[in-house]
């Protein structure tokens, strides 16, 4: 145990070396000592890699990172293996390929440390989408990484996201026998690190699903979920406007998502009017719509029920 965990420290150290370094150092050493048969110095390709990818210190240009990410990977470095593995699930820089994406993800397996909990994950989420889908295997994987007893803030947030694909397949049915008693453990499991978790646990409370009915742990989780969602309010005249955004990474959409939602009231007639606008990095299907009911006595005695709704 010693010795893995001195070499582990040696490693970081030459990592975080390389961190430090300038853009014109890191292409020295990659120029100087190019890849060959069995022989290939991965850190310098990685970081340099990574500067690429984001633009830092240098004009972004995400295929050539690529090409530096997949030369590391080729030759065991975890980290690129990663990268090049989440680059072909998501299409990202290069054209999706959810095999190549399996490959590599399969090889962050013969790792002994935080890497295969996160490969477990991505392997089954991979085997939900290649062409010759294996659902049983994918359940494998992801229960594989839901149980995994492994410590650390990016554990932790990958076995969440197991927790809850597991969770949703005992939910909804899929893949697994229905069973709402294991899909409410996995989303009270999962959401401390997630919040969709909070959205499907809110839910098993509101419905009874996998638990007793309880609206006030329903209000709390629902609330929960709701908390990472970053509003702006503005008031002008008789109007308000809500601003917020949602997330590619965070939210599992096309693209990061900018809404706008304008409530008019008009007065005179007693109407309100909703206008919503929507604007998405990438190609997003929208189809927005609003289920509040208001109560619009003035002295809120009267119950909504008793209003009369046009569409």
């Amino acid at each position: 145990m010693y010795k893995i965990d001195e070499l582990h420290l040696k490693i970081q150290f030459i990592m975080d070396e390389f961190e430090k370094m300038a853009i014109a150092q890191l292409k020295v050493i990659i120029a100087s000592e190019p890849c060959a048969v069995g022989k290939c110095h991965t850190n310098p390709r990685y970081e340099y890699a990574k500067r690429l990818w984001n633009g830092e210190g240098i004009v972004q240009d995400k295929k050539e990172a690529f090409l530096y990410f997949k030369e590391a990977a080729d030759f065991r470095h975890e980290g690129a293996q990663y990268k090049v593995g989440c680059c072909y699930y998501k299409g990202d820089g290069i054209p999706q390929d959810f095999e190549k994406a399996l490959k590599y993800f399969k090889r962050l397996l013969q790792t002994n440390h935080d890497w295969s909990l996160i490969a477990n994950l991505w392997i089954g989420k991979c085997y939900l989408k290649i062409e010759q889908r294996d659902e049983k295997k994918a359940i494998e994987y992801l229960e594989k990484a839901a149980h995994d007893s492994r410590v650390s803030t990016r554990n932790d947030e990958c076995k969440s996201e197991a927790q809850l694909l597991v969770g949703i397949c005992y939910y909804r049915g899929f893949i697994v026998e229905q069973d709402f008693i294991k899909a409410f453990d996995y989303f009270e499991k999962a959401a401390l690190y997630n919040h969709d978790a909070c959205y499907y646990l809110a839910d098993c409370y509101r419905e009874g699903k996998g638990t007793k009915v309880n609206m006030e742990m329903y209000r709390f989780w629902y609330s929960k979920y709701f908390e990472s969602v970053k509003m702006e309010l503005e008031q002008k005249e008789n109007k308000i406007l809500v601003i917020f955004r949602l997330f590619e990474k965070e939210n599992k959409l096309p693209g990061d998502v900018k809404y706008k939602i304008t409530y008019t009231i008009n007065f005179k007639d007693n109407s309100i009017k909703i206008h919503y606008d929507a604007i998405s990095t990438k190609d997003t299907l929208m189809n927005l719509t609003n289920h509040t009911y208001f109560n619009l006595s003035y002295d809120h005695q009267t119950s909504v029920m008793d209003h009369s709704l046009k569409l």
